[in-house]
């Protein structure tokens, strides 16, 4: 019996996300959240400067609206024997598209559409960390993180109009959720282990996080038709961070936000 109404409960939840579509900001939760690295406990200089360029490719929920984006990020960051902080800034710009076909007594109704986008954020992190004896291994456990984004562009425009027509004549059903925010503001929690060295290999070390956090007011921002409310916001994110002498390569993969998707970016560290 229990197995059945776990079923039926699983079953309602993939349905009725399966019927919505998604049309919001270019910065949910895999974009607007970033790893942002941090000088090793071992490395001789305890502060650093870090430039990236990212190219990300995401998708909102049930593939029904698409973004490509470009990103360049530069951030400062500081770590001492049991502290470790960044601070940067990033742009970004990309497109977006949305392809549906509606039909409405038998006649296709093409409901698609293409925009342009850009604009700009800050991100920070601050956490504590443990290493062992040799230094080799550095288990970053608690790091709080922020990162707020503005977007600009043709694609935010377009939003602000299907919410000020009421959602008519562009949008045809309740399954619709459109969210007007620009303004994203993500914060969590994350935590990192950084090997120093591995192999005996002294021009390479590489690491891994996990982020679980959530952007305020974004998920209840999404309306319908009838002006009803989605519900809810959570971010995931995941980053593998390798660096070769000076270096960076960052591979990131993330959901929430009514979004999933991922970004890999190249850049130095001075």
């Amino acid at each position: 019996m229990k197995s059945k109404i776990l079923f039926f409960l699983i079953s309602i939840f993939l349905f009725g996300t399966s019927c919505s579509r998604f049309i919001g900001p270019a910065m949910t939760g895999p974009n607007n959240i970033s790893y942002l690295p941090r000088p090793f406990i071992a490395d001789s200089a305890k502060q650093e400067t870090y430039i990236t360029g990212q190219v990300s490719l995401n998708s909102t929920q049930n593939d029904y609206t698409y973004f490509g984006l470009g990103s360049l990020n530069i951030s400062h960051a500081y770590a001492n024997k049991n502290i470790n902080a960044s601070i940067g800034a990033f742009g970004f710009a990309g497109a977006v598209g949305f392809a549906e076909i509606i039909y409405e007594n038998g006649i296709p109704n093409n409901n698609s559409f293409q925009k342009s986008l850009f604009g700009y954020g800050l991100r920070s992190t601050i956490g504590f960390h443990v290493i062992t004896n040799d230094k080799k291994v550095n288990f970053r456990i608690l790091n709080w993180e922020n990162a707020y984004s503005q977007e600009l562009g043709s694609y935010a425009k377009f939003r602000n109009e299907i919410q000020n027509e009421n959602l008519q004549n562009r949008i045809y059903s309740n399954s619709y959720y459109i969210s007007t925010f620009t303004k994203v503001f993500t914060t969590g929690f994350s935590s990192e282990i950084l090997i120093y060295e591995p192999f005996d290999n002294k021009d390479f070390t590489f690491g891994f996080r996990g982020f679980a956090g959530f952007s305020p007011l974004l998920g209840n921002s999404f309306k319908n038709k009838s002006n009803d409310s989605y519900y809810g916001s959570f971010v995931l994110n995941s980053s593998l961070f390798f660096n070769i002498k000076k270096t960076l390569i960052i591979a990131e993969g993330g959901i929430g936000d009514k979004a999933y998707g991922g970004k890999i970016g190249i850049g130095k560290r001075f």
